[in-house]
């Protein structure tokens, strides 16, 4: 039994260690997506659109 409890103690902290390390590179694809979709948006509204598209 206390060999399953010292097992399940390390397994526990490879786990942390490693959730860590997925965690940060998931935030930055996050964070560059984000940063993507809101650049976009705002080079969309810098430029007006052409005057064909405004035309029946």
């Amino acid at each position: 039994m206390q060999t399953i409890t010292e097992s399940y103690r390390g397994m526990s902290l490879l786990f942390e260690i490693n959730l860590d390390r997925l965690l940060v590179p998931l935030a930055l694809v996050v964070a560059l997506t984000g940063t993507a979709m809101i650049g976009t948006m705002l080079y969309d509204r810098s430029f007006p659109a052409p005057v064909y598209m405004h035309q029946p």
